[in-house]
């Protein structure tokens, strides 16, 4: 059974912890509002905490929608604490309707009320069987909350040989046009690419799209690593006797499509501010090379609690698996015994990638056209000789 536990503010108080950005990753927070008769409410306050904060007021979303899709984020992300602060503003249909959404997802409920009104929901405490507790055994990010500390300096990296003549004459022009910061990238970039290129035995026009998308995979495929990349492995395979030519427009539409996931961390972290999931997991599963057709057919519990799809075959970085899981959560929640991971059709679910993708600026492609009759799209955007 979810444990109930009460406390009462110090005289003066703030309770700005529970709203304020804090390192408590397992936690959802949030302040009564005055009179507040339910906890659909605060529904979109335990949105935010959770971090969703895009469509939270659109047509679709009513209170009881907006609780719902809290409850599933909530079982996404493994929340094991619900703190609500000034519970005195709200009444006891309130009170239990809290205990409730915790029990849902399996977290302690903790009542904070301010200084001197402990007795407004004493009795209905006590009936519900919660126990008090001292303010000070909150945790210290609530009771005394500080800002993140920003990051610390990165370590230098050590020199490196200069590998080629090539790098020489490339260095020099990337040098003259961008900034110190994209220059100590772009040399990063180039002298691992160089290597790994040197050290590969790509004979084919499908072996060098892999090698380029394993360097794209490494380092990114925005456009200063992308190009940076693709110019240190020519020259790395033109070392090995094969002379290199790319289409980069074909090349990137082929690596993004077949087997590249651009996504990074941060754009995972982006995609979970949508309330409602389901687009985020459509754009996740496009991300992951899973065809429109495969990702209508998956059914919510193909999904692990953990965000996994052992039944694709696919690996699902370790970022994305919260979206996953939530629209899992969510489907379960709301539908019936087994429902489609995403109920919708084939166009709406593209529209959705779509939208999430031009709203986040996401490095995906979105153009889902058969190829065409076009020499380069059908050699992955490479054209390969072997040098006599």
């Amino acid at each position: 059974m979810t444990a109930l536990l009460h406390y009462e503010a110090p005289q003066g108080k703030d309770l700005a912890g529970l709203v304020d950005p804090v390192a408590l990753p397992r936690a959802v927070r949030a302040i009564a509002r005055p009179n507040a008769k339910s906890i659909h409410s605060l529904a979109a306050d335990i949105m935010r905490s959770l971090g969703a904060t895009r469509d939270l007021y659109s047509k679709a979303q009513g209170s009881y929608t907006l609780l719902n899709t809290a409850s599933a984020w909530s079982l996404a992300h493994g929340v094991t604490d619900v703190y609500l602060g000034e519970v005195q503003d709200m009444d006891r249909n309130g009170i239990l309707e809290s205990l409730d959404f915790s029990q849902r997802i399996g977290a302690t409920l903790h009542l904070i009320t301010g200084y001197g009104q402990v007795s407004v929901h004493a009795q209905t405490i006590e009936q519900l069987g919660g126990m008090t507790r001292r303010f000070t055994d909150l945790p210290a990010e609530l009771r005394h909350p500080t800002p993140p500390a920003p990051p610390g300096p990165e370590d230098d990296e050590a020199d490196i040989e200069i590998p080629d003549d090539d790098w020489i004459s490339y260095r020099s022009t990337y040098r003259s046009l961008w900034p110190t910061d994209l220059v100590a990238t772009a040399d990063r970039v180039y002298l691992d690419a160089y290597r790994t290129a040197r050290r590969s035995t790509a004979a084919t026009e499908e072996d060098i799209a892999r090698l380029i998308a394993l360097l794209w995979q490494r380092h990114g495929c925005t456009p200063l690593p992308a190009i940076t990349a693709i110019r240190a492995a020519q020259a790395g395979l033109f070392r090995n006797g094969l002379n290199v030519r790319v289409s980069r427009g074909h090349l990137e539409r082929f690596l993004r499509l077949r087997l590249v996931n651009p996504l990074t961390p941060e754009h995972y972290q982006a995609l979970m501010t949508y309330a409602d999931p389901w687009r985020a997991a459509a754009a996740v599963l496009h991300a992951h090379h899973v065809s429109t057709e495969d990702t209508l057919a998956l059914r919510a519990l193909d999904v692990e609690p953990d965000g996994t799809i052992p039944r694709l075959g696919t690996t699902i970085d370790h970022g994305a698996r919260p979206i996953l899981a939530a629209q899992r959560w969510l489907e379960l929640i709301t539908g019936d015994e087994n429902p489609p991971l995403i109920d919708k059709n084939a166009n709406a679910t593209r529209a959705g990638i779509r939208k999430v993708t031009s709203e986040l600026r996401l490095p995906l492609a979105t153009n889902w056209q058969t190829l065409r009759s076009d020499r380069w799209q059908h050699n992955y955007g490479i054209r390969m000789a072997p040098i006599a």
